[in-house]
């Protein structure tokens, strides 16, 4: 049966079909040397998705089209968790065409990560200073420039957030845990609102910090009580004339024995339940 299906396929479907699986067989190449060759590979990408060229990739044993819809050409090449690797990919070889194009050899000094952050701007916004950080700064710097750009063409509920690194040593079971929390806390209403500003891991991150606010709130509020009331006497005039220049120089007594301190007993304070 798909013989005959075979021998119906016209001249120019058969020529479609050729080319599209020469492609495929490239791109599959590039896609094993992926860092060295990512524009190329962008560029092979790119060709097979104008005009729909992929659909006439044909399985090689009986001549059928191989694939349904883009992504599995996607997922066939890099792999089923490839999805937005390979569109960075095509981000990456965009940046060579159309109007201020960027020099191949440039965005492979970026690398694909910051090369697709300069990607998501438009042609114009692609300044030197853009550029020039795609290539020397860290993919979080050139992301937040690039955020700051476009979120100046947004109205401010559409703004996406500044992102900063947080890193803190911590147990492992602690950090075992914290990232179970964060993963269940996804899955809440509160985290799944429909506010695409923030991302499905930052929301979590908030819901815990605003738990951790309400319920320690006395505790904290008492404590912000203390430190203000420290911050007070410390900028007291009795404090601030301790600095007066009419005292005498600590210096000028710095070798002479301080009296030794009366020991006071240790008070150990209980709560009683």
């Amino acid at each position: 049966m798909p013989k005959a299906k075979r021998d119906f396929v016209s001249k120019s479907e058969v020529v479609l079909q050729q080319k599209a699986n020469k492609l495929y067989a490239e791109a599959v190449k590039q896609a094993g040397t992926l860092n060295q060759c990512f524009v190329d590979l962008g560029k092979i990408a790119s060709d097979l998705r104008r005009d729909s060229l992929w659909k006439h990739v044909t399985d090689a044993k009986k001549g059928l089209p191989r694939f349904r819809q883009w992504t599995e050409v996607l997922e066939a090449i890099l792999g089923r968790m490839a999805r937005k690797r390979a569109y960075d990919v095509l981000g990456c070889f965009e940046l060579t065409q159309g109007d201020n194009p960027i020099p191949a050899s440039e965005v492979r000094r970026m690398g694909i990560s910051r090369a697709a952050q300069v990607a998501r701007l438009e042609p114009t916004d692609r300044t030197p200073e853009i550029r020039k950080a795609a290539v020397t700064r860290s993919v979080l710097e050139v992301r937040n420039q690039v955020q700051q750009k476009l979120n100046a063409k947004l109205p401010p509920t559409e703004h996406k957030p500044i992102l900063s690194l947080l890193a803190i040593n911590l147990p492992e079971d602690y950090v075992t845990e914290f990232e179970e929390l964060i993963e269940l806390l996804g899955h809440t209403d509160g985290a799944r609102d429909g506010d695409s500003t923030q991302s499905i891991r930052a929301k979590p991150f908030k819901l815990m910090l605003i738990g951790a606010n309400e319920y320690w709130a006395q505790e904290i509020a008492a404590v912000m009580r203390q430190m203000k009331a420290e911050a007070a006497t410390h900028d007291s005039p009795a404090s601030q004339s301790q600095e007066d220049p009419d005292f005498p120089d600590e210096e000028e007594f710095a070798d002479v024995p301080k009296p030794r301190e009366r020991q006071q007993p240790l008070l150990l304070s209980v709560r009683s339940n």
